[in-house]
């Protein structure tokens, strides 16, 4: 049976942000990087707390995104379809999924999916933390350590 996962606020916010995110670089879908971008945004307490034990400063992290990003702009009007995720984008909300059953947890939180970002090696999203210093094992690492 499939086990099914809330999002908590904090995830969604991050989903929603990456969203806007999307829209703003007047992207076709909604990728990896707009996620990321999305986390960062919402500058959620706890993953800047981790982002500072990997010695990871959030700023400069944003700044490097926005080259892969690209430069944002006003959404144009919404009367197109409502973006979507890409392939990559739903494989890391579901690698987020299964990074929350590892923390026997019931719903998803902004930590999973950055996490699962860290894994999603094919994707530029994935080397840019890699370059910051943020790789998954970092990140479960200082996630155990702050739970401590």
């Amino acid at each position: 049976m499939k086990r099914h996962f809330a999002l908590s606020a904090g995830a969604r916010r991050a989903l929603a942000g990456g969203r806007a995110v999307a829209g703003a670089t007047n992207a076709a879908t909604i990728q990896p990087a707009h996620i990321l971008a999305g986390i960062l945004d919402q500058r959620p307490t706890r993953v800047l707390r981790l982002l500072n034990q990997l010695k990871c400063d959030p700023a400069e992290l944003t700044r490097a995104l926005a080259d892969v990003t690209g430069p944002r702009r006003p959404p144009p009007p919404a009367t197109g379809p409502r973006l979507t995720y890409s392939g990559a984008s739903k494989q890391v909300i579901v690698r987020a999924q299964k990074e929350a059953a590892t923390q026997s947890s019931p719903e998803f939180e902004v930590e999973d999916l950055l996490v699962a970002l860290a894994l999603s090696h094919e994707e530029p999203v994935a080397a840019l933390l890699s370059s910051h210093g943020i790789t998954a094992d970092g990140l479960r690492a200082a996630r155990e350590d702050s739970a401590a």
